[in-house]
């Protein structure tokens, strides 16, 4: 398999097609489970169309999932039509560990569109895990809009898991406006981790109007300036600087060089007395 991989490389055409049919038919008469494996991970980097099918056929057969979402992964960039991407999201939440079925989806999030991207949330809403629905919901993040993107904050804001919370609200940050950015930022305040709760705070920031913005970044160096970690304080109060402007810019430099100053950051410390 990897052999005919490799000479397909070369070739064009027919040939290649040929070559490559070739390689996914010895893919799957590999009988050691680690060797089927990687090779199946090797080879999905390689298959086009008409192939895809085929290849979908070879990753669903896959018994290790971690293995499974990886070859879907390889996959996943060619995957083209509702059909193709239908059977990589049956694939996906055919997977039954939580955290690789979520990995899995992450892989497809790029391609899903209209009622896969609809079915892919209702997936991720139904994860029973607070830490895992979270993750699910980052991963789409950057595709949702519309009455999607307002379920997907509805069950971000329930979320008990603060922090978790957080995650998803910094996904979804470049998407929010209007009553929903509103209400993104009214949750920010219950962020329990200072560090986490700058981050938001600064990523919702950049999606308002200047005077808005400045106060809500200002709040960002507020939980900046209380977090204990000197480093995680120093890297945040640097970002954070980037998007401040008069006084509040200047103390964030300041406390930023003392927080570097006592974790003896010497990059760091040149970069905010620069």
């Amino acid at each position: 398999a990897y052999a005919l991989s490799a000479l397909a490389r070369k070739v064009e055409g027919r040939d290649r097609l040929v070559l490559l049919e070739a390689g996914a038919n010895a893919v799957w008469t590999i009988k050691n489970e680690w060797q089927h494996a990687r090779a199946v991970v090797h080879f999905m980097e390689e298959l086009e169309e008409p192939l895809l099918e085929r290849g979908l056929e070879i990753v669903s057969a896959i018994e290790t999932e971690v293995v499974q979402a990886a070859a879907l992964d390889g996959l996943a960039s060619k995957l083209e039509g509702s059909l193709l991407v239908s059977r990589g999201l049956d694939i996906a939440l055919a997977i039954e560990w939580a955290p690789t079925r979520v990995e899995a989806l992450g892989c497809l999030a790029s391609k899903l569109e209209g009622p896969l991207l609809e079915r892919a949330l209702d997936a991720a809403l139904a994860e029973d895990s607070e830490w895992t629905r979270a993750n699910a919901l980052a991963a789409l993040a950057g595709k949702l809009d519309g009455s999607l993107l307002e379920r997907a904050l509805g069950a971000t804001l329930a979320i008990g898991d603060k922090n978790a919370q957080g995650n998803v609200l910094n996904a979804l940050a470049n998407r929010l406006e209007g009553n929903l950015l509103d209400r993104a930022l009214q949750a920010c305040t219950s962020i329990e981790d200072t560090a986490a709760r700058a981050k938001v705070f600064g990523a919702l920031g950049d999606r308002l109007e200047r005077m808005a913005r400045q106060t809500t970044l200002t709040r960002a160096l507020i939980s900046a300036v209380a977090i204990t970690n000197t480093s995680m304080c120093a890297s945040t109060l640097s970002a954070l600087a980037d998007k401040l402007e008069g006084e509040t810019r200047q103390t964030a430099l300041e406390r930023g060089l003392e927080a570097a100053l006592a974790n003896d950051d010497l990059q760091l410390i040149a970069l905010l007395d620069s």
